[in-house]
């Protein structure tokens, strides 16, 4: 499975610190097709920040699930440095278990 990043366009810069920041993402399959995530039973997005500690958050549909998205939204602590991060989203259905393509998105730092 894919991701397709789509923080990018409501948020045009993920922040440190930033609290409320809603981290948007499509997944899709193979074939480049939008997932059916509406029978999925659990997920996990695991992030890893630029200073290599991984931090697993529980993501939560944007809608029913049909549209492919999920969305996460920052709370206090969870970007606690600037740099490149990485995430990657496991999904579990009633019979199997699937991992999306690990992706990067920039953290900027504040002044």
């Amino acid at each position: 499975m894919n991701c397709t990043d789509d923080v990018e366009e409501t948020n045009p810069e993920i922040h440190m610190g930033d609290i409320g920041t809603e981290f948007i993402i499509t997944i899709h399959d193979e074939n480049d097709y939008i997932q059916d995530l509406s029978l999925a039973t659990t997920f996990e997005l695991i992030f890893i920040s630029s200073a290599n500690i991984i931090k697993s958050r529980i993501p939560h549909f944007y809608t029913d699930g049909k549209d492919g998205i999920l969305v996460y939204t920052f709370a206090n602590g969870d970007l606690d440095v600037h740099g490149l991060w990485h995430y990657q989203i496991k999904i579990a259905f009633p019979s199997s278990v699937w991992s999306t393509n690990v992706e990067d998105f920039k953290v900027y730092p504040n002044i």
